[in-house]
C-alpha cells in the first residue's frame, strides 16, 4: 500500500518547521501494511535550500523505515531549484502522476 503526503505551496526556510512538524506527525501514523510514500509535489510554488533539505531528511527518514519513497509530480519550479541548487533527483523513484491519485494533504 501506498501513502501519500502533499507538500505544501512553500517551501522555504519560513515554512519548513511547521512543514517538518506535519511530516513527523504524518510518519508516526503511517500503516504497518505501507510499503511506500508518495509525495505529491504539484502545488509546490516556492522553495529554497531549506525546503530541499528537509525533503532530503523526510527520505533518509523513510529510508530508515524501508519504505519507497515516490516524488510525485513535481512542479517546474520544484525541479527547477533542485536542478538549478545540484540536488540530486536520481535520490528518488520516478516521478510520477499516479502517485499523486489519493492521500494526505499538508
Amino acid at each position: 500500500m501506498t501513502e501519500r503526503f502533499d507538500l505544501p505551496a512553500e517551501l522555504t526556510i519560513y515554512t519548513v518547521q511547521a512543514t517538518r512538524d506535519s511530516m513527523l506527525a504524518w510518519v508516526e501514523q503511517l500503516q504497518s501494511g505501507s510499503d511506500a510514500v508518495a509525495l505529491c509535489g504539484a502545488a509546490v510554488q516556492d522553495v529554497d535550500g531549506a525546503g530541499l533539505q528537509l525533503l532530503g531528511a523526510l527520505q533518509r527518514t523513510l529510508d530508515t523505515k524501508g519504505l519507497d519513497v515516490v516524488l510525485g509530480q513535481p512542479s517546474e519550479m520544484l525541479l527547477n531549484v533542485a536542478r538549478t541548487l545540484g540536488w540530486p533527483m536520481t535520490a528518488w523513484s520516478a516521478p510520477s502522476k499516479a502517485s499523486c491519485a489519493t492521500g494526505v494533504p499538508a
